[in-house]
């Protein structure tokens, strides 16, 4: 059965690693390594080395010719890698075992649930999974009260069945089943879903990617494409403005924008306080008037609404996008002789 991804909970998005994902899932585990040599039965010495997380994510790349699914989860205002799981086929027919672990930045705050519980929804509803397994091990109280919250049953402890990587001591797993997805904890879950609408309802696969270091060519070219006309309007000088785009361009705050395959364009956000600051938008002048920047804006809502928070933009004042901005929305917070400065408040869920 081909897997449909991604995954997408209010919080999270999960889909199946790549290489572009391999600098932050490894920083996560070398601050995480310590539990994870308590916890996990994989975590031993030679398991911590970056070529490992590489190895492991190439492992799983092939995923649509994979019975199971390895996933990764990333946070959807901010796109950090936060959370691991899977879904591992077992010996027994159409029954699958699942796990996790968090990155310790965002431990405690229920990632870990939300994730397993989206991948546990994922075996029941397409994979046709009849039931998930899950243990964990003797003393890891935060991984029991996962389980029993997502609702397991309990099955058996299996005594002295597993040596701890950290120390070498033998430990009793607690052995959980779960044999329907009704007794899981209410979640709003999604799969496959990356087909959005345009304005007039024609359907537009768009996709949020990273951004890596080679982008940034193509996102100066698409800024200065689309502000040229205002850089001259205003007389604003051009070296000035290269300047002050090299130095507030950042990775970790820069999203690529996918129409059905093909990088059309660029965004720049970044969390203040209970803001989600949408700094830059672009989109090539070739994919425009296709409902694209509409829709971004819309998941960027979404996303924020989420998380409680409010969506800000500044417009130049001769800039039409206001009026994009206003038919979602926003309003008009405060003005000065160059820009709009707009906000639009979360919506109450």
């Amino acid at each position: 059965m081909r897997h449909l991804m991604p995954i997408v909970t209010p919080r999270l998005i999960l889909r199946p690693p790549t290489l572009g994902d391999l600098d932050s899932m490894q920083t996560a585990k070398e601050e995480a390594w310590p539990d994870l040599q308590r916890w996990m039965s994989w975590a031993f010495d030679n398991q911590r080395s970056r070529q490992a997380m590489e190895d492991s994510i190439r492992r799983v790349m092939d995923y649509q010719n994979q019975a199971g699914i390895a996933l990764a989860g990333f946070h959807r205002i901010n796109g950090d890698f936060v959370v691991r799981t899977a879904l591992d086929l077992t010996d027994e027919q159409d029954v699958y075992e699942t796990g996790y672990w968090v990155a310790p930045k965002y431990a405690g705050q229920g990632m870990a649930t939300e994730a397993a519980n989206a991948a546990i929804r994922y075996g029941f509803g397409h994979l046709g999974a009849k039931a998930v397994t899950i243990g964990y091990y003797d003393g890891n109280e935060p991984s029991r009260r996962i389980v029993e919250k997502l609702g397991f049953q309990k099955l058996r402890v299996a005594h002295n069945t597993a040596t701890r990587c950290l120390d070498g001591a033998k430990l009793d797993r607690h052995e959980y089943i779960l044999t329907s997805p009704d007794a899981l904890p209410k979640l709003d879950v999604s799969w496959g879903q990356t087909i959005a609408l345009d304005l007039q309802n024609r359907p537009v696969p768009i996709e949020l990617r990273p951004a890596f270091d080679h982008d940034f060519e193509y996102c100066r070219r698409l800024y200065f494409e689309g502000m040229g006309w205002i850089i001259e309007e205003l007389h604003l000088d051009r070296t000035a403005q290269e300047t002050g785009f090299r130095q507030q361009w950042n990775t970790t705050q820069v999203r690529i924008i996918v129409f059905d395959g093909t990088d059309v364009g660029w965004l720049q956000t970044v969390r203040q306080d209970d803001e989600l600051f949408v700094g830059q938008m672009f989109v090539e002048s070739r994919f425009q008037r296709k409902g694209i920047g509409t829709q971004v804006m819309k998941r960027l809502i979404s996303d924020a609404t989420a998380f409680n928070l409010a969506v800000r933009v500044n417009v130049v004042r001769i800039n039409p996008a206001r009026r994009l901005y206003e038919r979602l929305g926003f309003r008009v917070t405060h003005q000065d002789d160059r820009k709009f400065y707009m906000k639009r408040d979360a919506d109450v869920v």
